[in-house]
């Protein structure tokens, strides 16, 4: 017992292992530039959760209207400018003026990552790449084609 407990305090006395880096950082991008737009899958379950309290009775609770997300949406407080600009970012194609469960979520992630984290609204139009991925696997189960959300009139609820 008492050589147990010498070998216990003498490899608490070690210095722990130092990591190694890896061998090639540079074929690896996530590894070196992560996206802060990155939602986990624990904030969209979240988002989606919320989804039915807003969605649309008259479209089976399949869609949030353009004029509700506007009442919505503006209570986070970010300008109208984020909030369209947001909106051309999620509502996917085809572009409807409404969106569905998941384009609601991406949009409540993009809110909070500009009014919580203090993101700029990401630019240059398109979703960033861990959301449009996002959205880009969810539209190629559906069956639909790869958007990222631009085009059309998009963002015309919030004009």
């Amino acid at each position: 017992m008492q050589q147990q407990q010498q070998q216990q305090q003498q490899q608490m006395q070690q210095a722990p292992p130092t990591p190694q880096p890896y061998a090639d950082n540079s074929s690896n991008t996530a590894l070196t530039a992560q996206d802060p737009y990155a939602a986990s899958p624990q904030d969209l379950s979240r988002y989606a959760a919320l989804f039915p309290q807003y969605a649309d009775p008259a479209d089976g609770y399949k869609y949030l209207s353009g004029p509700a997300a506007v009442a919505l949406f503006s209570k986070s407080g970010a300008a109208l400018a984020a909030l369209r600009a947001i909106w051309t970012m999620v509502d996917a194609d085809p572009v409807d003026n409404r969106l569905d469960a998941l384009e609601f979520a991406l949009a409540m992630h993009l809110i909070v990552c500009v009014t919580k984290k203090g993101l700029p609204v990401p630019p240059g139009g398109p979703l960033p790449p861990s959301l449009r991925a996002i959205q880009d696997r969810d539209l190629a189960a559906r069956g639909g084609a790869q958007g990222g959300g631009q085009g059309g009139d998009s963002g015309q609820a919030l004009q």
